[in-house]
């Protein structure tokens, strides 16, 4: 017989192996990635009925453009954190800056946190995009499939002559109208390339909201500004030029390096850098200490200022700190590490609770005005008065404010006032050394 019962098997076997492996490529051309910046947790398929469209400002970006609406609502959740407190979004209410989140009022402030996942480009909302009901995604999906089959068809001929803008131009045309009003927000170049800003006119009559340091209190204009500006030059010959990104790059996950966590620019507020720099300058120093490891962090003369973060505390957490006046308040300025910041090798420890401390939260290459260890105490031992031991702030309420903590305060209990909330470093666990 010329077929015979094991040459049918052998046919049906192909068969299934045929469909199984058309059914498998159907659903990776089905999958749609969610575009998170910070990496979708979910790790499944975007369902296009429940999704909300971004657009990035990145003609090349290869990224999907579409996320869950679970992941949305953390992106703007975190988006909204970084309006809290930054410029003139500070006060507004929480109404206003949900409002106008995806304003150009909102988004001139706010798209420093909106990188994208190609690493050139910015995230924004499409406004206009409209999710298909359940029953038509069955039939964009199948043009989506006609479209993959065709490019895999033409990907076999040879290729043809001025047809490749073709591919992006569509997806430039569909995006919102808002969108245009937005080409000066986002800088068109890479995150992680800083460059000088010219100030506008209005940029210039909005500079005193600037003044406010974008994590703690304002840095007085005195009547001698100038003449401190002027000495300024001489104060930047004493720091290292920093060439590259490459120590961050080291360290960080590729989707934290960029102005959001990294501080790149002075955004017209040199105050902050100009009292680091004058005050180490003055003290002959340009190196800073680790108040945890200890490790030495050069200092640079533009931002980001350090592998690390400076930070203002009103007590000396160690010898490394040095005594500052801020506003006519003493205070120490103190460092730390990006290693013990993102807990590389290991998390930094609370000896009182055994709690980890995370400090990855924190914009790396700047100032906070604030001790940046009391502004999340993890126990009752951290608030706990330095007299009679007994908690100053109930921890299920809170204070408002991280700065708040590093405030004097007055003991319920025993009356007594002090920096109850500041306890000192040798109470944390520093991670183990890097080898």
């Amino acid at each position: 017989m010329p077929h015979s019962k094991a040459q049918k098997q052998k046919v049906r076997v192909s068969m299934s192996e045929d469909t199984c492996s058309d059914h498998e490529e159907a659903e990776r051309e089905h999958f749609i990635a969610c575009c998170l910046p910070k990496g979708c947790p979910l790790k499944t398929s975007v369902d296009l009925p429940t999704s909300v469209r971004v657009i990035c400002n990145n003609d090349a970006c290869r990224q999907s453009g579409y996320m869950h609406s679970e992941c949305f609502d953390d992106f703007e959740e975190e988006i909204l954190a970084y309006l809290r407190g930054t410029g003139r979004a500070r006060s507004w209410s929480e109404k206003q800056r949900r409002q106008n989140i995806w304003t150009k009022k909102g988004y001139d402030l706010a798209y420093k946190c909106c990188a994208c996942q190609c690493g050139k480009g910015h995230l924004r909302k499409d406004l206009e995009f409209v999710p298909p009901k359940p029953e038509e995604v069955g039939e964009l999906q199948l043009q989506h499939q006609t479209k993959g089959k065709r490019k895999k068809k033409k990907n076999n001929e040879k290729p043809s002559v001025n047809v490749v803008s073709t591919s992006i131009r569509p997806r430039r045309s569909s995006q919102s109208s808002n969108c245009s009003q937005l080409s000066e927000s986002p800088p068109e170049r890479s995150p992680i390339s800083p460059q000088p800003k010219t100030p506008t006119k209005k940029t210039r009559a909005n500079s005193h909201e600037n003044t406010y340091h974008f994590f703690g209190e304002a840095f007085n204009h005195g009547a001698n500004h100038s003449n401190t500006l002027s000495s300024h030059a001489n104060v930047l010959s004493t720091f290292l030029k920093r060439a590259d990104f490459s120590s961050f790059q080291g360290v960080l996950p590729r989707h934290k390096v960029n102005p959001y966590h990294i501080k790149m620019e002075d955004e017209m507020n040199d105050e902050a850098r100009h009292f680091v720099l004058s005050n180490l300058s003055s003290r002959m120093t340009c190196t800073a200490s680790c108040v945890l490891c200890c490790r030495e962090l050069p200092v640079f003369d533009r931002y980001p200022l350090i592998d690390g973060t400076f930070f203002l505390t009103p007590r000396q957490l160690n010898s490394s700190c040095v005594d500052v006046s801020q506003n006519g308040k003493a205070q120490y300025l103190s460092a730390v590490c990006l290693h013990c910041l993102e807990g590389i090798p290991n998390r930094v420890k609370c000896k009182l609770c055994n709690t980890e401390w995370d400090g990855s939260s924190h914009q790396l290459g700047t100032m906070y005005c604030y001790d940046i260890f009391a502004a999340s105490p993890c126990c009752q031992q951290r608030v706990a008065c330095h007299s009679c031991g007994k908690p100053v702030v109930d921890l299920s309420e809170g204070k408002k404010f991280f700065w708040e903590y590093s405030q004097a305060m007055k003991c319920p209990h025993c009356g007594v006032s002090g920096f109850h909330c500041i306890k000192a470093i040798s109470y944390y666990e520093p991670p183990d050394p890097i080898r």
